[in-house]
């Protein structure tokens, strides 16, 4: 009986430590990772050129956006219906006067 590869990589993601195993072809590990900083690349409200940040800035007006941040938006709109508005994606403003304005890594006493 064939052995099956399994592939473990570690990498960093929208402020959390990942972990991505494949099973089967080891390129499968390179594809997930760089998906994953593709998103963040996309998401991140850290990364001034990315949508979020382009759609924070544009408080409204429209921004033309990835395909991906249409569907995470419109998941994002569906959970705050679902949820009666416990899931709220439009924190942003709370969350900067919390003092949440930077990365964790930048946040004294979070590591």
């Amino acid at each position: 009986m064939p052995t099956i590869d399994t592939v473990r990589r570690r990498t960093r993601g929208m402020g959390s430590d990942l972990v991505v195993e494949v099973t089967g072809d080891p390129a499968a590990a390179t594809v997930a990772t760089d998906r994953i900083r593709s998103l963040e690349s996309r998401w991140s409200r850290f990364l001034p050129d990315s949508d979020i940040s382009r759609l924070n800035a544009a408080r409204g007006h429209a921004v033309e956006v990835h395909v991906d941040t249409r569907l995470l938006i419109r998941h994002a709109c569906h959970a705050h219906e679902q949820t009666a508005g416990a899931f709220d994606p439009t924190v942003l403003d709370a969350l900067v006067g919390t003092g949440y304005d930077r990365p964790f890594h930048e946040l004294a006493g979070v590591d």
